[in-house]
């Protein structure tokens, strides 16, 4: 194996030799130009994926001076993440949309937090869930909604199954489930049906 350079240097020999074993096992060849670095560059992505979280501090502000009571939307937000299935990336949009009641969030919170909590492994519906339980907890709102749409890169693989174009899941909690018009607005304000 090539010399590591940054930022692959700081990954413990050990770890890369063992991928490049992995890689070597499955019918890689790691001696060319193109793949003697391949076993580094994986070891210093999975480490990336499998990082611990820190979601970054989630600003709220009194919800005053005047009250807001109509429904706040981010349109989607581009996100990519982890499918902990295969270990395959999977790439799409969050949408979020709440009806607050005593806080707001700061508009920058929301890109952030998608960004820190979706990158690292997960099943699609398991992110949205948890995501609104962060908002949930976080906002304590009136009702809100949360759209994932992803592209799974394990699926565009042609392994025999199936493909699937794009996968939508949502959570809706609060008003935006149980009010036929908030749930009708939210998805007109996002795009959606």
């Amino acid at each position: 194996m090539k010399k590591p350079y940054p930022p692959y240097d700081s990954i413990p020999v050990t770890t890369v030799h063992a991928v490049e074993d992995l890689l070597v096992r499955v019918g890689m060849s790691t001696h060319d130009q193109h793949t003697e670095m391949t076993a580094a560059r994986l070891t210093y992505y999975l480490s990336y994926w499998f990082r611990p979280s820190n979601p970054p501090r989630f600003t709220t502000f009194e919800n005053e001076c005047p009250v807001v009571d109509q429904m706040i939307v981010v349109t989607p937000t581009p996100f990519w993440a982890c499918c902990s299935h295969h270990l395959l990336p999977f790439f799409g949009t969050v949408a979020f949309g709440y009806i607050p009641d005593q806080r707001l969030v700061g508009l920058s919170m929301v890109p952030l937090l998608v960004k820190e909590f979706c990158t690292r492994p997960w099943l699609q519906e398991a992110m949205t869930t948890q995501l609104g339980d962060f908002f949930q907890e976080t906002l304590r709102p009136i009702g809100l909604g949360i759209v994932t749409k992803a592209t799974h890169t394990c699926q565009m693989l042609d392994l025999g199954g199936p493909q699937v174009p794009e996968m939508v899941f949502a959570d809706l909690r609060g008003a935006l489930r149980e009010s036929d018009r908030a749930r009708a607005e939210f998805y007109s304000l996002i795009g959606g049906e």
